[in-house]
Protein backbone atom coordinates (compact mmCIF):
# COMPACT_ATOMS: atom_id res chain seq x y z
CA UNK A 1 0.00 0.00 0.00
CA UNK A 2 1.45 3.26 -0.96
CA UNK A 3 0.36 6.17 0.91
CA UNK A 4 -0.65 9.92 0.29
CA UNK A 5 0.83 12.38 1.98
CA UNK A 6 -0.07 14.93 4.11
CA UNK A 7 1.90 18.12 5.17
CA UNK A 8 1.96 19.09 8.79
CA UNK A 9 2.70 21.84 10.62
CA UNK A 10 3.33 21.75 14.56
CA UNK A 11 1.85 23.61 16.89
CA UNK A 12 4.68 23.45 19.44
CA UNK A 13 7.86 23.93 17.37
CA UNK A 14 6.39 25.56 14.01
CA UNK A 15 8.21 22.23 12.08
CA UNK A 16 6.48 21.62 9.12
CA UNK A 17 6.77 17.77 8.14
CA UNK A 18 5.11 14.77 5.89
CA UNK A 19 3.31 12.21 7.34
CA UNK A 20 1.38 9.28 5.28
CA UNK A 21 -2.55 9.25 5.13
CA UNK A 22 -5.07 6.85 3.56
CA UNK A 23 -7.13 8.48 0.21
CA UNK A 24 -10.86 9.24 0.48
CA UNK A 25 -11.62 5.54 -1.01
CA UNK A 26 -10.79 3.55 2.26
CA UNK A 27 -13.09 2.17 4.79
CA UNK A 28 -11.81 -0.62 6.52
CA UNK A 29 -7.69 0.55 5.67
CA UNK A 30 -5.92 1.59 8.64
CA UNK A 31 -2.35 3.12 9.36
CA UNK A 32 -1.15 2.10 12.57
CA UNK A 33 1.33 4.92 14.31
CA UNK A 34 3.62 4.63 17.23
CA UNK A 35 4.64 7.12 19.30
CA UNK A 36 7.86 7.44 17.47
CA UNK A 37 6.20 7.70 14.33
CA UNK A 38 6.74 4.64 13.05
CA UNK A 39 3.71 3.78 10.09
CA UNK A 40 2.35 0.23 9.53
CA UNK A 41 -0.74 -0.53 7.23
CA UNK A 42 -3.75 -2.64 8.16
CA UNK A 43 -6.76 -4.00 5.66
CA UNK A 44 -9.10 -4.87 8.03
CA UNK A 45 -10.70 -6.71 5.21
CA UNK A 46 -7.64 -9.34 4.95
CA UNK A 47 -6.33 -8.99 8.11
CA UNK A 48 -7.63 -12.33 10.12
CA UNK A 49 -6.13 -11.11 13.32
CA UNK A 50 -9.09 -8.45 12.84
CA UNK A 51 -11.52 -10.92 12.55
CA UNK A 52 -10.54 -13.00 15.52
CA UNK A 53 -10.30 -10.19 17.96
CA UNK A 54 -13.58 -8.45 16.82
CA UNK A 55 -15.32 -11.66 17.44
CA UNK A 56 -13.91 -12.50 21.02
CA UNK A 57 -14.54 -8.44 21.81
CA UNK A 58 -18.22 -9.04 20.75
CA UNK A 59 -18.15 -12.14 22.89
CA UNK A 60 -17.16 -9.35 25.94
CA UNK A 61 -19.02 -6.62 25.73
CA UNK A 62 -21.83 -7.34 27.24
CA UNK A 63 -19.73 -7.78 30.45
CA UNK A 64 -18.67 -4.21 30.18
CA UNK A 65 -22.43 -1.63 30.73
CA UNK A 66 -19.82 1.23 30.69
CA UNK A 67 -19.41 0.54 27.01
CA UNK A 68 -22.48 2.34 25.99
CA UNK A 69 -22.21 4.24 23.13
CA UNK A 70 -20.79 3.88 19.78
CA UNK A 71 -18.14 6.46 20.17
CA UNK A 72 -16.87 4.37 22.93
CA UNK A 73 -16.78 1.14 21.17
CA UNK A 74 -14.87 2.16 18.09
CA UNK A 75 -12.17 3.45 20.93
CA UNK A 76 -12.20 0.64 23.22
CA UNK A 77 -11.73 -2.15 20.29
CA UNK A 78 -9.15 0.40 18.65
CA UNK A 79 -7.65 -0.04 22.03
CA UNK A 80 -7.76 -4.07 22.40
CA UNK A 81 -6.83 -4.48 18.91
CA UNK A 82 -3.50 -3.42 19.47
CA UNK A 83 -2.83 -6.66 21.75
CA UNK A 84 -2.81 -8.65 18.24
CA UNK A 85 -0.32 -6.45 16.37
CA UNK A 86 3.70 -7.61 16.90
CA UNK A 87 6.14 -4.58 18.03
CA UNK A 88 7.20 -1.92 15.76
CA UNK A 89 11.13 -2.04 14.68
CA UNK A 90 11.72 0.41 17.72
CA UNK A 91 9.93 -1.91 19.96
CA UNK A 92 6.86 0.44 20.59
CA UNK A 93 3.42 -0.64 19.97
CA UNK A 94 1.51 0.26 17.24
CA UNK A 95 -1.87 1.72 17.56
CA UNK A 96 -4.98 2.57 15.58
CA UNK A 97 -6.08 5.90 16.65
CA UNK A 98 -2.55 7.41 17.03
CA UNK A 99 -2.65 10.66 14.82
CA UNK A 100 0.48 12.30 13.08
CA UNK A 101 3.19 13.91 15.96
CA UNK A 102 5.67 16.11 15.03
CA UNK A 103 8.94 14.00 14.31
CA UNK A 104 11.00 16.50 16.13
CA UNK A 105 9.58 17.36 19.41
CA UNK A 106 6.47 14.42 19.69
CA UNK A 107 3.35 16.81 19.92
CA UNK A 108 0.04 16.01 18.30
CA UNK A 109 -0.78 19.66 18.50
CA UNK A 110 -1.13 20.66 14.96
CA UNK A 111 -0.76 24.12 13.17
CA UNK A 112 -2.53 23.00 9.83
CA UNK A 113 -2.40 19.74 8.12
CA UNK A 114 -3.00 19.90 4.73
CA UNK A 115 -3.22 17.57 1.28
CA UNK A 116 0.72 18.40 -0.48
CA UNK A 117 -0.16 19.86 -3.73
CA UNK A 118 0.43 17.98 -6.13
CA UNK A 119 -0.35 15.37 -4.40
CA UNK A 120 2.61 13.25 -3.41
CA UNK A 121 2.65 9.40 -3.07
CA UNK A 122 4.67 7.53 -0.96
CA UNK A 123 7.62 5.65 -3.28
CA UNK A 124 6.93 2.41 -1.33
CA UNK A 125 4.93 0.41 0.07
CA UNK A 126 4.26 0.80 4.13
CA UNK A 127 4.67 -2.78 5.93
CA UNK A 128 1.79 -4.55 7.00
CA UNK A 129 1.28 -5.32 10.34
CA UNK A 130 1.94 -8.43 11.67
CA UNK A 131 0.65 -10.74 14.53
CA UNK A 132 3.00 -13.61 15.44
CA UNK A 133 2.90 -13.54 18.76
CA UNK A 134 -1.16 -13.21 18.73
CA UNK A 135 -1.05 -16.49 16.15
CA UNK A 136 1.25 -18.30 18.89
CA UNK A 137 -1.80 -18.05 21.35
CA UNK A 138 -4.33 -20.45 22.22
CA UNK A 139 -7.98 -19.50 22.07
CA UNK A 140 -7.95 -19.49 25.37
CA UNK A 141 -4.97 -17.06 25.98
CA UNK A 142 -6.32 -14.66 23.22
CA UNK A 143 -10.16 -14.59 25.02
CA UNK A 144 -7.73 -13.94 28.66
CA UNK A 145 -5.72 -10.95 27.22
CA UNK A 146 -9.01 -9.49 25.28
CA UNK A 147 -10.40 -8.82 28.91
CA UNK A 148 -7.29 -8.12 29.90
CA UNK A 149 -7.58 -5.12 27.27
CA UNK A 150 -10.69 -4.31 27.85
CA UNK A 151 -10.05 -4.28 31.85
CA UNK A 152 -6.71 -1.90 31.24
CA UNK A 153 -9.10 0.49 29.27
CA UNK A 154 -11.72 0.96 31.86
CA UNK A 155 -8.40 1.83 34.31
CA UNK A 156 -6.03 3.97 32.11
CA UNK A 157 -8.62 5.48 29.42
CA UNK A 158 -11.69 5.76 30.91
CA UNK A 159 -11.71 8.70 33.03
CA UNK A 160 -10.07 10.75 30.70
CA UNK A 161 -12.76 9.85 28.25
CA UNK A 162 -15.41 10.60 31.07
CA UNK A 163 -13.40 13.96 31.63
CA UNK A 164 -13.56 14.84 27.73
CA UNK A 165 -17.29 14.40 27.36
CA UNK A 166 -18.09 16.15 30.59
CA UNK A 167 -16.01 19.66 29.52
CA UNK A 168 -17.83 19.25 25.74
CA UNK A 169 -21.09 19.26 27.64
CA UNK A 170 -19.50 22.13 29.86
CA UNK A 171 -19.22 24.01 26.82
CA UNK A 172 -21.91 23.43 25.45
CA UNK A 173 -23.95 24.73 28.11
CA UNK A 174 -22.23 28.38 27.98
CA UNK A 175 -23.15 28.55 24.13
CA UNK A 176 -26.33 30.48 23.74
CA UNK A 177 -29.05 28.86 22.81
CA UNK A 178 -30.27 29.53 19.03
CA UNK A 179 -33.31 31.46 18.37
CA UNK A 180 -35.03 31.49 15.32
CA UNK A 181 -36.49 34.91 14.21
CA UNK A 182 -40.08 35.39 13.48
CA UNK A 183 -39.67 35.72 9.60
CA UNK A 184 -43.09 36.95 9.70
CA UNK A 185 -42.30 40.00 12.39
CA UNK A 186 -39.54 41.25 10.02
CA UNK A 187 -42.20 41.73 6.91
CA UNK A 188 -43.96 45.18 6.44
Amino acid sequence: MKPFYFEHKCAKCGYTFLSPRLGDQSYGLFLLRTKLCEVAFLDSFVDGAFDEVSNLFDEQKPKYSWINNDELLVKVFHWVYKITCDSAPSGLEYCLDQLPRCPKCYSYKMVSSKETYPPQLGEEDLPVVTHKHWDSLSLEKKKQAVIQAIEDYYREEYPNYLAHRARIIEEAKKLKPYKKENSSANKT
